[in-house]
């Protein structure tokens, strides 16, 4: 979760508000579940060019980055292949995903709250009060899709530019050090000591199969930053739903058939937008309070003009 990113040295949009809810909800969540799976992090962002140097002094010299940031001077220890320059962004954090999903779906198991199988869009009804799926009644159904919305045939109208990414789990024990490291690909040990490291962007290849290609592309990298052995003992894929027309979230009811919602977009920031996102829906479907116009699932750009509101 980073308040920083791309090669821009962008701000994400909404970024304090993000920030606000992530810190707020992920405490709440590790209470409700007893088990730590949040952490406030330190990133160790490193530039890749003097060209990106000097952007970050013009960024810094805005004023509008110093509350996300910590050390901003010359950075050189044993992890590193060579002298580098960089900063810290102290503004950050981590969602241990798999075990968050574990802890849940156990929680869901014990409490009969989770059905496994197949579904099927042609069983939905659509009541003048609500939705009925097989032998479940609801007020509403919120799909959490990702990139395969593409095949739900109430919201495929939202087009998306999906993008496939791998991850390697290292085995690393001279890597020590605390903070996640990004140049490029990140480096950094979980809370459970695992050592991760990625990401790779592709675009044709929509799977989450694991690719030689891939794997090459993330070794090849630490190699050339750092100066740790590794062994991978692990390799996953997966995809990103990015929304084609603007690269942001869709959250909110489907514009005809309002007993069906969506919260999906979130492609490569969704550790840092769901807890915002996740909150506007709930308020929006419990309280009738307005979803954030550029989150809206509503607005006008994702679709065609008869069929928006």
């Amino acid at each position: 979760m980073n308040p920083i990113t791309g090669k821009r040295l962008n701000r994400p949009y909404l970024i304090d508000e993000l920030l606000t809810a992530a810190f707020r909800v992920y405490p709440q969540v590790e209470n409700l579940l007893g088990t730590p799976i949040f952490q406030r992090r330190t990133i160790l962002r490193l530039h890749r060019s003097e060209i990106e140097q000097r952007q970050w002094k013009m960024r810094l010299a805005s004023g509008g980055y110093v509350k996300y940031i910590g050390q901003t001077d010359s950075i050189a220890t044993g992890t590193f292949s060579h002298s580098v320059n960089g900063f810290e962004i102290t503004r950050a954090g981590h969602l241990d995903v798999p075990h968050f999903i574990k802890i849940v779906r156990d929680r869901f198991f014990a409490t009969a709250r989770l059905v496994e199988t197949e579904f099927d869009y042609s069983e939905i009804q659509i009541l003048d009060q609500g939705t009925k799926w097989r032998d479940y009644s609801a007020k509403g159904i919120i799909f959490c899709e990702g990139y395969q919305m593409s095949r739900n045939p109430f919201f495929n109208a939202i087009e998306l530019n999906p993008a496939k990414g791998e991850i390697l789990n290292l085995h690393a024990p001279e890597f020590s050090e605390e903070r996640i490291i990004q140049h490029g690909k990140w480096l950094f040990r979980t809370q459970s000591g695992d050592v991760k490291a990625g990401t790779t962007y592709s675009w044709d290849r929509l799977d989450e199969t694991p690719t030689e290609t891939g794997r090459q592309q993330i070794e090849d990298a630490l190699r050339n930053f750092t100066n740790i052995s590794f062994e991978v003992i692990g390799h996953t894929a997966g995809v990103r739903p990015v929304i084609r027309a603007d690269n942001r979230p869709v959250i909110g009811r489907h514009p005809q058939y309002r007993s069906l919602a969506i919260l999906n977009g979130f492609g490569s920031k969704g550790v840092l937008q769901a807890p915002f996102a996740t909150e506007q829906l709930i308020a929006h479907l419990e309280k009738r309070k307005p979803i954030h116009p550029d989150f809206n699932i509503c607005r006008n750009s994702l679709w065609p003009q008869q069929m928006t509101v």
